[in-house]
């Protein structure tokens, strides 16, 4: 008899409400409990690193660091 390898549950005992088998050893109900998860943690990722970029820029356009580009040349364009 099959069970599933996460919720344990099987054809005679299925989840509530009731699932099938998605893969050998995986029933439907953790099958999709497990692909909500993995968006969770894809979407977190992406405000991390959208935070980030928003960090990055807002230090690239500090009043500092825009002075010390100024001082040292960064950025100007040549003359044509």
């Amino acid at each position: 008899m099959m069970r599933c390898r996460v919720c344990k549950c099987s054809e005679r005992e299925p989840c509530n409400p009731p699932c099938a088998w998605e893969a050998p050893g995986l029933c439907t109900t953790c099958a999709a409990a497990i692909a909500a998860l993995v968006r969770w943690e894809e979407d977190a990722l992406n405000a991390r690193f959208a935070a980030l970029v928003r960090a990055a820029k807002a230090y690239i356009d500090s009043p500092f660091i825009q002075a010390s580009r100024t001082a040292r040349g960064v950025g100007k364009r040549a003359s044509a």
